[in-house]
């Protein structure tokens, strides 16, 4: 947790490390800078489109990452994400209350079946707890049989912005071996500049938040998803 203008922002475990640990000063005003840029588009978008505040963070990290993996030829090929490598939905997701909605939107018009049982086990679960869950009832609910993602094209940031440059397995995270991560900058400013304009937490929960909420007041008007 950090301060911007008075404000409480949260920054994720990346961003405050290059902060700590690899920053100088003027770099450091440069991030909070671009953070401020994010949160206070995000407020503007907040009063005018509610619905699109997380396409546009999705959107604005989606166009950096390609950026970067155009500007370095060779770092797409060191990348070991591929589709069906699913190791790293087994982790515990950060989202925000924005992507929670978008989800459960998305589950609505395409009628997409997620396992409920296993979401509630994973909101009981908590940062201790987490891996004494069988490694099914880790598994994302948005996994399909072939572990690929039935959700790709509207996946949360915290997703987005996992690359891995080591073997998928470590992804899991169950032992003591981490893999090295590409860390991009300016996506751990957007995913932060997103979590501190909202509420944010375990996917989990907030799915299952929404989920229940919908169900009490019934189906929502007719919408177009992009």
């Amino acid at each position: 947790m950090s301060d911007l203008d008075g404000n409480s922002i949260c920054l994720s475990r990346s961003l405050e490390a290059l902060l700590r640990d690899h920053l100088d000063d003027t770099q450091k005003d440069l991030v909070f800078k671009r953070l401020d840029h994010h949160i206070k588009k995000y407020k503007a978008l907040k009063e005018r489109n509610p619905k699109r505040v997380a396409e546009y963070f999705q959107i604005s990290m989606d166009q950096r990452l390609d950026q970067q993996m155009e500007k370095q030829k060779d770092l797409s090929a060191k990348i070991s994400c591929k589709a069906g490598c699913h190791e790293c939905c087994k982790q515990v997701v950060t989202i925000t209350r924005d992507e929670a909605v978008l989800l459960r939107e998305v589950i609505e018009d395409l009628g997409i079946q997620i396992d409920v049982n296993r979401l509630l086990k994973q909101v009981d679960a908590n940062s201790r707890t987490w891996y004494q869950l069988e490694g099914k009832d880790r598994e994302c609910v948005f996994l399909d049989e072939g572990g690929q993602c039935k959700v790709y094209n509207w996946r949360p940031l915290y997703c987005r912005k996992h690359l891995s440059l080591d073997e998928p397995a470590l992804c899991n995270k169950e032992d003591s071996r981490h893999p090295r991560m590409y860390i991009d900058p300016e996506a751990e400013i957007i995913a932060s500049a997103a979590t501190s304009s909202t509420e944010s937490g375990p996917m989990a929960r907030l799915l299952l938040d929404e989920i229940e909420s919908q169900a009490s007041i019934g189906p929502s008007p007719e919408k177009t998803i992009r």
